[in-house]
């Protein structure tokens, strides 16, 4: 199976500390998983927020905010930590943009990139 391409809105800073500190394999596995994690984790929150379940969003959101942390200063870690403060009436336009922001961080080429998901 060929490596997966970091995307180029991850920043180079962090992928070079992430590839010192694990053994290629290691930073293959962090990879798929966090990429995993973007297709996923967004909706997840989106709809727990949408069916009132606003402190384990809130939980998540702080959950996912931390592993996209490793990849650098990406958007949807602001979006998520917002989502862990901003008052209920806020969250589901913040989810919107969540899952927007997500989307738009994994690449066409990428086994987790589906546009149909997202309609």
């Amino acid at each position: 199976m060929a490596a997966l391409p970091v995307p180029d809105s991850f920043d180079a800073a962090a992928i070079a500390d992430l590839r010192a500190i694990f053994s290629e394999v290691e930073f293959e596995r962090l990879l798929s998983v966090f990429m995993a994690e973007l297709d996923v984790r967004p909706r997840l929150i989106a709809d727990l927020i949408s069916r009132g379940e606003v402190e384990t969003a809130r939980a998540e959101a702080h959950r996912f905010k931390g592993g996209a942390m490793y990849f650098g200063r990406l958007p949807v870690i602001d979006l998520a930590e917002r989502i862990e403060v901003e008052p209920d009436r806020a969250l589901p336009a913040l989810a919107s943009l969540l899952v927007e922001a997500a989307r738009a961080l994994i690449p066409a080429e990428y086994p987790y990139h589906n546009q149909d998901r997202y309609r």
